[in-house]
This record gives structure tokens, sequence and C-alpha cells, in this order.
């Protein structure tokens, strides 16, 4: 992974790319928002759009013997606590 020193010009705070191995500085001084940019490119390994709707409409569809063991594994995507989660399955079921 890519390291950052911060650095202050006239009171501006800019980044750069430091190489540890070299010693040296890489590429151009950036901003905050072009370090969060790269950090981010390096780190996250894939998007996944969830629909909220469809997985609603799965949960609904779903044995109740199922769901009752993948509870604690939808909650979190329907962005739901595990005990409003089960409350919504059990009005679905």
């Amino acid at each position: 992974m890519r390291k950052y020193h911060r650095i202050f010009i006239s009171g501006r705070e800019f980044f750069r790319e430091y190489d540890e191995a070299l010693d040296c500085y890489k590429g151009e001084l950036l901003t905050e928002e072009d370090v969060i940019e790269q950090v981010l490119e390096d780190v996250v390994q894939d998007i996944i759009h969830v629909d909220r709707s469809r997985v609603q409409r799965a949960v609904k569809n779903v044995s109740w013997s199922f769901l009752s063991e993948m509870v604690f594994f939808i909650c979190p995507v329907l962005g739901l606590g595990v005990v409003s989660c089960a409350s919504v399955v059990v009005c679905h079921s």
C-alpha cells in the first residue's frame, strides 16, 4: 500500500507519496481529496450495489427455517438491527 507524508507549505496542507525502500518522494503534491481517491483505489476490492426492495422481496419469499438461520447475515445488508429485522421477518412470514 502506498505511504504518504503530510506536508505544509505556507500554511496549506498537501500530501506526497513516499517510497520507504528508495527513501524518496514519488509523484507530485496532492490534495487530501486526491489522496483519499488514490487510497480508495488501492483498498476497495469491488463495488456492490444493493437494491433494498429486491432484498426485502427475497426475504419475504424465503421459508422461516432457512431465514431464521440467515437473519444475522441479511440484517446488515438491509441496514437493520437483528431485533428489527426479526420483526420484519415475522410480519412477512
